[in-house]
């Protein structure tokens, strides 16, 4: 299993890349556009965010173990006999990393499905839309 900083630092890596993409994009619109209208660039506000996402991660110290589901917590699920692991961030959720051949997903503190988590202990079950969550481990 990743350490919370190896989970961290791909957050951190993958955000990076999609501000690099972005510019990259906005470069390539630029110089499409360059002899016509004015290109109106709607990627700034996405920029910002993202590398707002980035400084909180980079600062984000993950506590070491937990027994409660809390910021920082990586957690195993089991969703109709499906397994499933899940890292709680303050920020840059709602994506999938890979490490080490692990799939995580990464839950933004603010998702519904972290409310439903945080605060909750490995052996309870909940109930989120209609679907029973076993909550296997945390983190």
């Amino acid at each position: 299993m990743p350490t919370k900083k190896e989970i961290v630092d791909k957050i951190v890596s993958e955000l990076r890349k999609n501000i690099e993409s972005l510019i990259q994009y906005e470069t390539e619109m630029e110089e499409m556009f360059s002899n016509s209208i004015p290109f109106d660039n709607k990627s700034l506000p996405n920029k910002i965010d993202l590398a707002q996402s980035i400084e909180k991660l980079i600062i984000f110290l993950p506590p070491e173990k937990t027994e409660t589901i809390m910021s920082g917590s990586l957690i195993e699920i089991n969703i109709k006999g499906k397994k499933q692991f899940m890292f709680i961030t303050p920020c840059g959720g709602g994506r999938n990393i890979v490490i080490d051949g692990i799939t995580i997903f990464i839950l933004s503190r603010r998702a519904p499905l972290c409310l439903s988590l945080i605060g909750r202990k490995a052996g309870e079950t909940i109930s989120v839309n209609d679907k029973q969550i076993t909550i296997k481990t945390v983190e």
